[in-house]
């Protein structure tokens, strides 16, 4: 049962064009000779060429397998520029933290937040290490807490935090700080925040503050 199902891939997947049975063989012996190109070891055909391969991926003796810079993949995948880190050429001589990769055949930079200390991290637009300041968020809105809304979710492009209040919280009157975001000094931050009830979403707002040197609090209003 286990051959014929075998047998079933094989054919299905175009790796032999047809089997010969050889009559003067012992009954059941299926010739080797094929019209094809022969199967891998494993008896299996996953691919008869690169079009039945997913991106990035070439049709080797059958089996679909990653570019892996083979040169008789450069059509299909592109000409390969390196196999691992250390075939990328060294970074610009500009910025403190740009660091190159190996990335599918392609150097690309990218920031290494690993080479900044104190805690601050390498900005993506001008690779220099920063250090963030925090962002305080208050929410006021006369939607009652528990009853009308469940949690408080806000997120910039970098992070989101999710706060879940309490009854007596003084939404209506004081405000609550729910929470703080990350932003760096001179930076004008875009908060989204919204109120949850289950899986409802109740209300929301966008927000942009601009992150002074000392932090910033940013007081955002709820009303029916």
């Amino acid at each position: 049962m286990k051959k014929a199902f075998v047998l079933g891939l094989l054919l299905l997947g175009g790796c032999f064009e047809h089997h010969v049975v050889d009559p003067s063989a012992d009954a059941g012996r299926v010739d080797a000779r094929v019209d094809a190109a022969p199967a891998v070891d494993t008896g299996i055909c996953l691919c008869a060429s690169d079009l039945d391969c997913p991106a990035r991926e070439g049709c080797v003796e059958h089996l679909c397998i990653d570019c892996l810079c083979q040169p008789r993949m450069v059509e299909r995948c592109g000409e390969c520029m390196c196999v691992s880190d250390a075939d990328c050429p060294t970074p610009p001589p500009f910025g403190e933290c740009i660091r190159t990769r190996c990335t599918d055949c392609i150097c690309s930079f990218f920031a290494d937040d690993s080479v900044c200390e104190d805690g601050a991290s390498c900005d993506p637009d001008t690779f220099l290490c920063t250090s963030f300041v925090g962002v305080h968020v208050v929410v006021r809105t006369d939607y009652q807490p528990v009853d009308d809304f469940d949690r408080i979710v806000a997120s910039t492009e970098r992070e989101t935090f999710e706060y879940r209040p309490v009854r007596d919280d003084p939404f209506a009157s004081m405000g609550v700080e729910v929470g703080e975001l990350r932003g760096r000094p001179g930076e004008e931050l875009l908060i989204h925040a919204e109120l949850g009830l289950g899986e409802r979403l109740v209300d929301e707002r966008d927000v942009r503050v601009f992150v002074e040197e000392s932090g910033s609090v940013v007081t955002l209003i709820f009303a029916r």
